[in-house]
């Protein structure tokens, strides 16, 4: 188990494939959950499941965004500092 809280705290981004609409799985219902939930940020890709095979520009496009806001990039600098803190007590 992660002592330090691992990613808690950081932002984070749900990427939804919505064709065809998988109405067997827990997708949609998972990212109903996360939509508006803090912290949260609910991407749709209108592409099966594999997202990263048939559309990589896209799925680059969205880890790209999902690194540089604002929120990300605050989340960032506190993990860098609190890295640099545990470091010098090490």
């Amino acid at each position: 188990a992660l002592t330090n809280g691992g990613a808690k705290g950081l932002p984070a981004t749900y990427v939804e494939c919505t064709n065809p609409p998988l109405a067997q799985t827990q997708f949609a219902w998972v990212a109903a959950q996360k939509r508006g939930a803090p912290g949260w940020n609910v991407v749709e890709v209108a592409t099966g499941h594999d997202a990263m095979v048939t559309d990589p520009q896209g799925v680059a496009r969205i880890i790209a965004t999902a690194t540089t806001t604002k929120e990300s990039r605050e989340s960032n600098r506190s993990v860098k500092s609190a890295r640099r803190s545990w470091e010098t007590h090490e």
